[in-house]
């Protein structure tokens, strides 16, 4: 997906029923010097913890 398109913006408890494998989420988080920095991500598989913590594996792009 291309940078532009329909980009959703990631919230904290989502949930499955809000996202689907293959999307493209926008995650905006604050940095050590408080500002608001922004990652793209694409969904890749959703999962449960032991202890019934759901969460969402997103593959960010690979480092250099």
């Amino acid at each position: 997906m291309e940078r532009g398109t329909d980009m959703k913006k990631y919230t904290p408890n989502m949930g499955k029923a809000n996202v689907v494998e293959g999307e493209t989420l926008l995650f905006p988080f604050r940095t050590v010097s408080n500002e608001i920095s922004k990652i793209i991500g694409e969904v890749v598989v959703f999962g449960e913890t032991d202890d019934g913590f759901e969460y969402i594996e997103v593959n960010v792009g690979d480092r250099s």
